[in-house]
């Protein structure tokens, strides 16, 4: 028999693309199956554009100045970062539907609270099952790529995608109308569902919440939401990398990059990430200062209390009167009350932790690193270590 007060929302178990590949065998969530799914799309991406560049001898060689194998970002965007936008939906499907799921189960809804409740979770849903949303989001994709560019590298620079006759070559088109189109989708996929988590997010902050001031996580009992969406990590690493990847190739191949714009895009990106993977907890933001407030003065009125009771007990000899304050009146009972308005005092408006935001920043800047050795070779590097320590 199900759990009336089972109500995970998973963002990922529906809509047209899932439901398609759903009766196609190519992806179960329910059974974490997402790998036929991320072949299938290595499948129809970057094979065919090896194919093409191999019948047209624009592989490897001197042909074009740039052959499809030393395509630095192509390699990176369909062999990394397209198979990560398929693999980690079981992983971060799993993590929101826990923490939709811990509202209720920690007793945070109240009773009269679980119709609204679960007419946000319904509202969720449709949201994730919309076609048109999803119809809307394969066209911006298809206007991204006619938009944009659509080159990894300059038309002026031969190359797999744009060859020595002028005009875009097999795997150029390939790459424009299947590779970079599938892509974009997946991409834009990833941030409707991450849009429809915020108003979820943002919906539920709105209801009356039981939060806890003295938990453990001082975040009122909210600080698994730090957690879950720390999950994100991955999307922000598989990002990255096409992002290095597309630095790698500009300085290799043509103009170069100087540190000072490298430095400006890294803290750029950066502050993205942070505001796209954190922003969303700030909705219970509000809630939280709140009840930090609320509760130092009311804790800092029952210390004060039981001060002036266990003064008057052992240091002036008066009779304790049991039923003024909670506790016998001894030492340890004000010791776990001032203890406890510590913890409440140490209470933050930020349901996430600086530890989780590190962990991010090093995520997003670690594909970038290798950057630093195409600027400087790595003897040059060890002897600035090596002078700097010695």
């Amino acid at each position: 028999m199900d759990d009336p007060r089972d109500m995970r929302l998973s963002l990922f178990k529906g809509g047209p693309l899932y439901k398609a590949l759903l009766r196609a065998r190519l992806m179960d969530l329910e059974r974490a199956d997402v790998w036929r799914a991320a072949v299938l799309a290595i499948a129809v991406t970057w094979v065919p554009l090896a194919v093409l560049s191999l019948v047209q001898g624009l592989l490897a060689g001197d042909a074009v100045q740039v052959p499809f194998l030393l395509a630095i970002k192509a390699h990176v965007r369909f062999l990394i970062a397209l198979p990560i936008l398929i693999l980690a939906e079981p992983i971060v499907d799993e993590r929101w539907s826990l923490a939709s799921n811990h509202f209720v189960r920690s007793n945070m809804v109240s009773e009269d609270e679980i119709p609204r409740f679960r007419d946000i979770v319904a509202r969720a849903r449709r949201m994730r099952d919309s076609r048109l949303a999803e119809l809307l989001l394969f066209l911006a994709s298809l206007a991204g790529i006619m938009v944009g560019p659509a080159l990894d590298l300059p038309a002026s620079i031969t190359s797999w995608q744009y060859g020595t006759v002028g005009g875009l070559t097999a795997a150029g088109w390939w790459n424009i109308l299947v590779g970079l189109t599938l892509f974009h989708f997946l991409l834009l996929r990833w941030l409707w569902r991450l849009l429809v988590w915020t108003l979820f997010l943002w919906r539920v902050s709105r209801l009356r919440l039981h939060l806890y001031p003295v938990h453990a996580d001082y975040a009122g009992g909210i600080g698994f939401l730090g957690m879950e969406q720390s999950s994100l990590k991955i999307l922000v690493f598989a990002q990255s990398c096409v992002l290095s990847a597309s630095f790698a190739q500009r300085m290799i191949y043509y103009e170069g990059v100087q540190h000072a714009a490298l430095f400006a895009v890294a803290v750029l990106y950066i502050v993205l990430c942070l505001f796209v993977v954190f922003g969303p907890l700030l909705t219970f933001s509000r809630a939280l200062f709140a009840v930090k407030y609320d509760q130092v003065h009311a804790y800092s009125l029952m210390v004060s209390e039981y001060s002036r009771h266990f003064a008057g007990k052992w240091i002036d000899g008066q009779a304790y009167e049991k039923a003024a304050i909670l506790g016998t009146g001894d030492i340890q009972t004000l010791a776990a009350l001032d203890t406890t308005l510590e913890i409440i005092r140490k209470m933050h408006p930020f349901p996430f932790t600086l530890r989780q935001v590190l962990g991010l920043v090093i995520v997003a800047l670690g594909p970038m690193l290798p950057l630093v050795l195409i600027e400087i070779p790595i003897e040059e590097l060890l002897g600035m270590l090596f002078k700097a320590l010695f």
